[in-house]
């Protein structure tokens, strides 16, 4: 059976302060699912940086995600970034091991405003979207609430489109996609466009 990462990059800057317990619960609810054979990492970008606590592991064998808090700088070039390396190490490990695997999936959740709010420089920013564009992954970008510069993710997104979601929505969007990653990953077997109508699909239900 295919392998399949998902690699959750989570904004814990000082504007997630009261999102933060919705994300864990959502992220809890998520690994909840029937997800067979599927591995999980999450990555926190904030106060220092950006941090790896969970590296990939599988997520029925997950118990609780792991702690963490929101506080500091929005580091969100950083936080992909390291996304990246963990996804590109992860298919290295498969492909060194003869192990097939579906295309990973980064999965992005952030409040961030505007471009001012965020702490890169210009190397930086086109520095992640090069590696973006030179990783074989699936990058969804999810903005959280109204005030979400979407120009700003859009950089970041690949063939998805960023995705809008009210924080109230949060945790019924992460439980609905648990319920979803098997027909999301028939749909990105089948073709593309199939598998990038079906995220849009799934945003629908939590409008």
């Amino acid at each position: 059976m295919k392998k399949h990462l998902i690699s959750f990059v989570v904004d814990s800057s000082s504007s997630m302060y009261d999102k933060i317990d919705v994300i864990r619960k959502g992220l809890a609810r998520f690994i909840n699912c029937f997800l067979d054979n599927t591995d999980i990492a999450i990555i926190t970008f904030g106060e220092g940086g950006s941090e790896l606590i969970l590296p990939p592991c599988r997520a029925d064998e997950l118990t609780q995600i792991p702690l963490f808090e929101a506080g500091g700088a929005d580091h969100i070039c950083e936080g992909i970034c390291k996304a990246i390396n963990v996804t590109n190490l992860w298919i290295d490990d498969n492909d060194n091991n003869g192990s097939p695997y579906f295309k990973p999936w980064v999965v992005c959740l952030t409040d961030v405003e505007d471009i001012d709010s965020c702490i890169f420089g210009y190397d930086e920013h086109s520095h992640c979207i090069t590696e973006i564009e030179n990783t074989n992954a699936y990058f969804v970008m999810i903005g959280i609430g109204v005030n979400v510069c979407y120009d700003l993710l859009s950089k970041f997104s690949g063939t998805i489109c960023p995705i809008k979601i009210d924080e109230n929505n949060l945790v019924s969007f992460l439980d609905l996609l648990g319920q979803n990653v098997c027909s999301l990953l028939l749909a990105s077997i089948e073709n593309e466009e199939m598998f990038v109508q079906k995220w849009k699909t799934l945003t629908e239900y939590t409008e």
